[in-house]
């Protein structure tokens, strides 16, 4: 695990895991895109388990021979000023749900558990021949309700089930988690159907807001990235100083920020646990450039 400062002035925490095919030193380029597209998406959705607000991007540090290794970072990004021992090693533990998921899939063996019972912030799993095995609850609960993570671990033993690889072996310091082709078949099986507990949604409205500008998309329509005490992506709906941006006729930089109206929308699970959070932007009220922070551009049009 590292924990650095990068040249904009945030701080990072990395940690590093592999992956390993057993087999021969090349793979087929279908089968190993797949398998990591489907890496990078549970590493995803293991973050949004454990802390839905983080950023986060995946990067292949190296390949390896000796059957055919893949070296991966976990990234996550936050304000210096957000340093905590939590933060510090969230890489870390980000990666360790990405690993309980599978241990908890394989533990299954394509079959739903027969049981699973809460002790303290642990899950106990018992599967369908009796055996147990413990897991992170917030790792648990995050699986047995959102059944994408279920479908994206199927879709990644259903290519190495038609693949020629005798193994797949992740490790990630001293972790490591072997998975054999006795396993392939029956993990890819999918066994968490589409949840049907119902949700709330909880809504909140800020105005005024300041958000810090860290990536914004000048031509299309995806979110852009921002600080709001962590890095958050939030989708811009004010069409008309967007179409202002684009025109040239205001310029904005990394660093500026945006004065403008919040809405945070959180859907919960009847146990209050996050399922998914949104941010949009519904109305910009100006611009505070990086260096002259105390001038505004005043928006024409407008009340």
């Amino acid at each position: 695990m590292q924990l650095k400062i990068d040249d904009t002035g945030f701080c990072e925490s990395i940690d590093t895991f592999t992956v390993k095919f057993g087999g021969s030193n090349s793979i087929d380029a279908e089968t190993f895109t797949s398998i990591i597209n489907n890496t990078v998406d549970l590493v995803k959705l293991s973050c949004k388990a454990v802390e839905p607000n983080a950023f986060l991007r995946l990067e292949i540090k190296a390949t390896r021979e000796g059957s055919f290794e893949t070296i991966i970072d976990a990234v996550t990004r936050y304000a210096t000023d957000l340093i905590t021992k939590e933060n510090a090693k969230l890489a870390c533990e980000v990666i360790a749900g990405y690993l309980a998921f599978l241990k908890i899939k394989q533990h299954l063996r394509g079959k739903k558990a027969k049981e699973i019972k809460q002790k303290k912030d642990q899950a106990v799993i018992v599967n369908q021949n009796g055996e147990t095995i413990t897991a992170p609850l917030n790792i648990t609960n995050y699986y047995t309700t959102n059944n994408q993570v279920d479908i994206v671990m199927s879709e990644m033993f259903t290519a190495l089930k038609d693949s020629d690889r005798s193994e797949m072996i992740i490790e990630q310091q001293d972790s490591k988690v072997i998975f054999s082709r006795k396993d392939y078949r029956p993990m890819s099986n999918v066994i968490i159907e589409k949840s049907t507990v119902t949700s709330t949604i909880q809504s909140q409205k800020l105005q005024n807001c300041e958000l810090i500008i860290k990536k914004p998309d000048l031509i299309g329509t995806s979110k852009w990235e921002v600080i709001f005490d962590k890095r958050i992506e939030v989708k811009i709906e004010d069409e008309e100083v967007l179409q202002q941006i684009r025109d040239g006729l205001i310029k904005i930089s990394g660093g500026s920020k945006l004065i403008c109206d919040l809405t945070i929308t959180v859907e919960l699970d009847d146990k209050l646990n996050v399922l998914n959070i949104d941010y949009i932007v519904p109305k910009i009220h100006g611009i505070k450039d990086k260096q002259e922070q105390m001038n505004f551009f005043d928006i024409q049009k407008r009340d």
